[in-house]
C-alpha cells in the first residue's frame, strides 16, 4: 500500500470490468503458488514467523486467496 506503483509493475493495473479468460488464470497464478509453497515450507521449518501486526482490512480478500495457496501457514 505504501508503494502502489511497484505493486502495479508486478500484478498490473486493474481494468474496471475486465475478466481474464479462464484458460489464462492457472498460468497467471503459478508464480504465486510457488511463492506460497516456499513460504509454507519456510514457516514449517521455523525460518519465518507471523508479523506482530495484522494486515490492513482492505487486503483481506487477497490474504484469504493467498492462504488457500499456502497450506500450513498461519491463518491469523
Amino acid at each position: 500500500m505504501t508503494h502502489p506503483h511497484e505493486y502495479a509493475l508486478i500484478y498490473g493495473s486493474p481494468v474496471p470490468g475486465y475478466q481474464a479468460p479462464q484458460d489464462t488464470v492457472e498460468a497467471r497464478i503459478r508464480d504465486v503458488a510457488v511463492l506460497g509453497r516456499l513460504m509454507s515450507d519456510a514457516w514449517q521449518a521455523g525460518a519465518v514467523r507471523a508479523p506482530d501486526e495484522e494486515a490492513p482490512r482492505e487486503l483481506e480478500p487477497d490474504v484469504t486467496g493467498f492462504r488457500e495457496l499456502m497450506p500450513g501457514c498461519p491463518t491469523t
